[in-house]
């Protein structure tokens, strides 16, 4: 997956997403695919989008 599918599934803008990403650990700047253990990590911090 990758940044601009996770501000749809989030409903939220690229630079939302970054702060989030950042909080949690996961932000960097070149990165623009998550694999799917990363995808994991991510719903697990962030929870499941609604």
């Amino acid at each position: 997956m990758n940044k601009k599918q996770l501000t749809a599934l989030y409903k939220i803008s690229r630079p939302t997403l970054n702060k989030w990403l950042k909080k949690i650990g996961v932000y960097e700047k070149s990165k623009h695919i998550f694999t799917p253990k990363e995808m994991i990590y991510i719903v697990d911090r962030l929870g499941d989008p609604e």
